[in-house]
């Protein structure tokens, strides 16, 4: 999971800024949303991000190693 953190970046960079906008109106209502809830928003958000990736990736892994024992 670190690694594909690293390799990601921070959110910021890749993560529209409107999207969070609209996610934080979502969860926490139609009032003015402050730096901080954003900057929560961006942690829940790039963790809902790599923990798929990282979970793609040690599947495919697995099958490999799998793969190339069987042989």
């Amino acid at each position: 999971m670190l690694v594909v953190a690293r390799t990601l970046g921070p959110p910021e960079l890749w993560f529209n800024e409107q999207l969070a906008l609209k996610i934080g109106q979502m969860i926490y209502g139609n009032e003015e949303i402050g730096a901080d809830r954003f900057y929560d928003i961006y942690f829940y958000m790039s963790v809902c991000t790599v923990i798929p990736i990282t979970v793609v990736i040690y599947i495919l892994t697995m099958k490999l190693i799998k793969k190339i024992r069987s042989k």
